[in-house]
């Protein structure tokens, strides 16, 4: 019985580790916020988009609220 719950732990631990790789991308910041603004000034925020994968991605779909 033992033996069984030591294996099952373990494969628990793979199914977390591989869950925690699932993530390709990692953003500096999930949210830009600009304040309050009147229309026609031009501004702009920088944000850091990491790939962990050695796989091309394309972001698309990018929307304001």
């Amino acid at each position: 019985m033992r033996l069984k719950s030591i294996a099952l732990a373990l494969a628990m631990l793979v199914c977390m580790a591989g869950a925690a790789s699932a993530q390709p991308l990692a953003f500096s910041q999930t949210t830009v916020d600009f304040g309050s603004m009147t229309e026609g000034p031009v501004a702009g925020k920088a944000i850091t988009v990491t790939n962990s994968t050695a796989e091309e991605i394309t972001i698309t779909n990018v929307a304001t609220s």
